[in-house]
């Protein structure tokens, strides 16, 4: 637990005098959450990518797909999203 909050930033002074047990166990699972996020955001990435990497059997699928990956990463560009609001 501590080295998890150790390596998101806290210091480990910080965590032993300065928080409380309540306020420690709140930074580990809002860190744990976090980290959660970002493996599933990499699944989510990754999953794409493979199938647009699949293999195509003619122009139309391969366009398709060329089509929804454009959108996917245009759905995690900031500026993108920012546009559509």
């Amino acid at each position: 637990m501590f080295q998890t909050l150790i390596s998101s930033g806290h210091s480990l002074e910080d965590l032993k005098y300065k928080y409380t047990i309540d306020q420690v166990n709140l930074f580990y699972e809002k860190q744990s959450k976090k980290e959660l996020e970002d493996w599933r955001m990499e699944a989510v990435v990754l999953g794409n990518a493979l199938v647009y990497a699949s293999p195509s059997y003619d122009k139309r699928d391969s366009s398709k797909k060329r089509e929804s990956w454009s959108k996917f990463l245009d759905s995690l560009t900031w500026g993108k999203l920012e546009e559509k609001k």
